[in-house]
């Protein structure tokens, strides 16, 4: 019984430690048709060559769209890209600020995702 909650503590802490190394990039246009896997990787590779942050392609990992897609394309659904690298996630955030007046990446928004496990009812 004990083992069993120290287990699953010990589990929950892993979880919680992957999910820091999320990051949320948000109004990055989505491409119509073709591979949205690849063409999200290039638009993130765009907003980090913007900020001058050198981050090689294989240290972005898992870059996944967040949300349904939209019959009409109306809603721009954000993008979860897991960096690992702790010192490129910072310098990620510190230039953030300098999108702001680049064209088409003007509104493009960058935040931390430490997403919250949701517990069962029942353990609650």
């Amino acid at each position: 019984m004990i083992s069993e909650k120290v287990s699953e503590m010990i589990m929950d802490k892993r979880e919680e430690e992957s999910r820091v190394s999320n990051m949320i990039f948000f109004n990055v246009e989505e491409v119509k048709g073709g591979n949205s896997k690849e063409s999200d990787a290039i638009l993130i590779g765009e907003v980090l060559d913007s900020l001058n942050i050198e981050l090689e392609r294989s240290q972005l990992a898992n870059i996944t769209r967040l949300g349904r897609v939209t019959e009409n394309g109306s809603k721009i659904r954000p993008i979860r890209v897991r960096i690992e690298n702790r010192g490129k996630r910072g310098e990620i955030l510190r230039n953030a600020f300098k999108l702001k007046g680049l064209g088409k990446l003007s509104k493009v928004g960058i935040g931390i995702a430490e997403i919250i496990r949701v517990q069962n009812k029942s353990e609650r």
